[in-house]
């Protein structure tokens, strides 16, 4: 409050500025080591995993895989004629023909065919012509990292030139299984099915193109997209951080050419046998044989214009992986995920590493500001707050494909409201605490933190400032309350000088002291405002507007209406804490605040609500129309003071 306060109060400004760079800085830099840690990346990928759950990727119906499985009921219902797994080969041509006559846009085989069957190979030639008339079929390729029979020279070359795509960003395998030959010439395309794990052993990427042995092949679900789209596996292009499918897809992948996949609800799965004893039926020209009901009943047109995936699903017979989405997966899942994500951009593209640094410096800043800005509970509040926005953002860009890596930015949030709080509760100190909780049970927010703003104690002092003082009183309180019981007065009571206080502060006044059944406030201090009288005169409206609506809920009950009077002075007071060391308030006094209270007692000889004297009016910025009472004579002045009633229905809210 003393005239050398902001000379002091800009070092200090500086010094709470540098501690929130510095304890912010220190948040960030410890929160980026942390996120280079596995259990930290441990933590990323298990955030990102329950996005996948709160988000899943949104698949229209027509573009929708359909998985043909040889799972548990195909297994049930044809192991006995078809012994057990591996079954023979001529299982396949009935179902490649019946999905080419249903219209099936493009069939894949998630099943490996290395060798031929030695022991039937009419079964082998049937498979392979089969192959071969559909026009439509793609077939697996295995990247490993065990060394074995080198492919001949013949294969390679027929892969590289039919199917092999020109990138530099691929991991690389020292060993490739493919399609025994024949097989291999009469299919019409070829990818792989390798699908790395994360850390974590979740499956959650797959490699857009693998090299092995020389050769360079796409993802099976690239080359079904291929296919599917009318492009020729000479037409995928690498670029820096992108392989690009014709001129359609752009895949966002990692330095190690891996794309992150977005999972969508689970697939649409028929069982093998169905559509094998469909495929039979439709080839004799017979009803199919459903075995006694256990097999689904297919059609047609469940496969028009679908993209097919065959696959091993039965237990015990295929790997299990685990998915963001859920643990014991089949791996064809993985296949027509990706393939989906292709068809419809699903892939998640990370944001920026930079942003990430800069949202976890802006979290670890926030607490720091939050807590010397609010109370403790409060501030912590907008913390979390702070990092629900920012989860909940995350959530929002996930469903376009992007991703912020949350964890490092949260940690950041968490480290940064540890060191806050440690560094405001060293820089407040114990007395300041006991200050602020003792002088706000009977001083405003404002004035409590006015006054520890100022020193940092509490002195015995004031300043000559020019202000606007207004006493307000309920007219008729007295009778009232001698004809209601004591907790009826009291309810009263405090209903209306809660109203009114809301209003004061809602203003920006200081709340001086309740007197009774009225109250006393200033506009001016501790805070310099320009428009101290107008904010008076606004206030004393509201309180008169408040007081009607008040009146109609007391009128209900039973209760007669009340009355305010209101009086409104401006002019110097000397304003402080004024009082001893063990009991003190923050106050104004002087012949201001007395004129004040003595215009207000006019009110009754008036019959008026509201009277502001012409000192008001003259510091008024924005003019009011008045009725003037003209000059009075009040108690404790030898000169009489011009008074003025606003016309109430004139005055603009604030």
């Amino acid at each position: 409050m003393a005239h050398g306060q902001p000379h002091r109060a800009a070092p200090r400004l500086a010094g709470v500025r540098g501690e929130l760079i510095l304890v912010s800085s220190v948040a960030t830099t410890l929160a980026v080591l942390a996120s280079l840690s596995a259990p930290m990346q441990r933590v990323e990928l298990m955030l990102q995993d329950s996005a996948q759950r709160l988000a899943p990727l949104e698949v229209p119906d027509s573009s929708r895989v359909v998985i043909v499985a040889i799972d548990d009921i195909s297994y049930s219902a044809d192991s006995y004629e078809l012994g057990k797994w591996p079954w023979p080969r001529k299982v396949y041509p009935p179902v490649i023909d019946y999905l080419v006559e249903a219209g099936a846009s493009v069939i894949g085989f998630d099943l490996y065919f290395p060798v031929e069957a030695t022991a039937s190979p009419e079964d082998d030639r049937l498979f392979v012509r089969s192959v071969a008339l559909a026009g439509n079929t793609c077939h697996s390729v295995a990247a490993l990292a065990l060394i074995g029979v080198i492919t001949p020279d013949s294969i390679r070359e027929s892969i590289g030139a039919r199917f092999g795509v020109s990138c530099e960003e691929a991991q690389s395998y020292p060993r490739l299984i493919t399609p025994f030959p024949a097989l291999l010439e009469a299919c019409d395309c070829l990818g792989h099915v390798n699908v790395p794990r994360d850390m974590d052993g979740v499956a959650r990427r797959v490699p857009l193109v693998v090299r092995a042995e020389g050769m360079t092949v796409p993802a099976l679900s690239a080359a079904m997209y291929l296919w599917h789209r009318g492009y020729s596996p000479s037409e995928v292009r690498c670029a820096r951080g992108e392989v690009i499918l014709g001129e359609g897809a752009r895949i966002p992948v990692d330095r190690s050419g891996r794309a992150l996949l977005r999972f969508s609800k689970p697939h649409h799965v028929v069982p093998f046998s169905s559509v094998l004893h469909a495929g039979l039926a439709h080839a004799q020209g017979v009803e199919p044989d459903w075995r006694g009901g256990t097999l689904p009943r297919v059609s047609p047109d469940m496969f028009q214009d679908r993209i097919v995936l065959i696959a091993l699903t039965a237990s015990g017979l295929y790997d299990l992986v685990s998915t963001p989405l859920g643990k014991s997966v089949p791996g064809v899942e993985i296949q027509a995920t990706a393939l989906e994500n292709i068809v419809v951009g699903g892939f998640v593209r990370p944001v920026w590493q930079g942003f990430a640094f800069a949202l976890t410096f802006l979290l670890a800043l926030l607490p720091g500001v939050a807590l010397r800005r609010a109370p403790t509970a409060v501030g912590l509040g907008v913390s979390a707050a702070g990092g629900l926005l920012s989860a909940g953002t995350d959530l929002f860009l996930l469903h376009h494909g992007r991703w912020i890596a949350l964890a490092m930015p949260l940690a950041g949030l968490a480290l940064g409201t540890a060191g806050h709080l440690v560094a405001l509760y060293l820089s407040e100190g114990r007395e300041k605490r006991r200050y602020r909780l003792t002088f706000s049970r009977y001083v405003s927010k404002q004035v409590v933190e006015e006054l520890l703003r100022d020193t940092g104690e509490v002195k015995l002092k004031g300043e000559q400032r020019e202000i606007t003082v207004m006493f307000c009183d309920i007219r008729g309180f007295t009778t009232l309350s001698e004809t209601k019981s004591p907790e009826e007065v009291v309810a009263l009571l405090d209903e209306f000088l809660s109203a009114m206080v809301e209003i004061v502060f809602t203003h920006g006044g200081t709340l001086d002291k309740f007197l009774g059944d009225g109250m006393m406030v200033f506009y001016g201090a501790p805070g310099s405002v320009p428009d101290h009288a107008d904010r008076a005169v606004r206030t004393g409206m509201a309180m008169i507007r408040r007081l009607e609506a008040l009146n109609r809920e007391w009128s209900a009950r039973g209760w007669k209406p009340l009355r305010l009077g209101i009086g409104i002075n401006t002019g110097p007071a000397v304003v402080g804490s004024i009082g001893s060391k063990e009991r003190m308030e923050y106050t104004a006094i002087g012949d201001t605040v007395n004129t004040a209270s003595r215009v207000q007692a006019l009110n009754k000889e008036l019959g008026t609500f509201m009277l502001v004297t012409k000192a008001t009016v003259d510091r008024l910025q924005v003019k009011l129309p008045m009725v003037s009472h003209g000059s009075r004579l009040i108690r404790g002045r030898q000169q009489e003071v011009e008074v003025f009633e606003p016309v109430l229905t004139e005055v603009p809210d604030a």
